[in-house]
């Protein structure tokens, strides 16, 4: 698995622990920022959209840290799981504004 020596395999298994865990934390955090916002009667103020949007694309950010730790040192990614396996999946929402000052959600999914 890892050709590297034993104390640096162990601490990057740890650090991948790390960004994973901050990646569920801001998305948990951007879930409750949205329930808030969904709560209101009234029309989210700027502050909270953009609150809510950058606590999604620090999610992503940490996410694809995690992925992207996990590629070998030649900068190839490990060998797919076989058919049938559960795959992951990341699903990203922003709130947006259009023309007409209309508020909605947008939602991504990445397989």
């Amino acid at each position: 698995m890892c050709r590297l020596n034993f104390s640096i395999c162990f601490y990057l298994q740890k650090w991948r622990q790390l960004v994973y865990e901050l990646a569920e934390i801001y998305s948990a955090m951007a879930t409750c920022k949205l329930s808030i916002i969904n709560q209101s009667d009234d029309r989210p103020d700027q502050h909270s959209m953009n609150k809510f949007n950058s606590l999604s694309e620090k999610s992503i950010s940490k996410y694809l840290q995690y992925v992207t730790s996990l590629k070998t040192p030649n900068g190839k990614m490990p060998d797919p799981l076989p058919e049938g396996k559960n795959s992951g999946r990341l699903v990203c929402q922003l709130v947006l504004i259009d023309n007409h000052n209309c508020v909605f959600l947008q939602t991504s999914v990445f397989n």
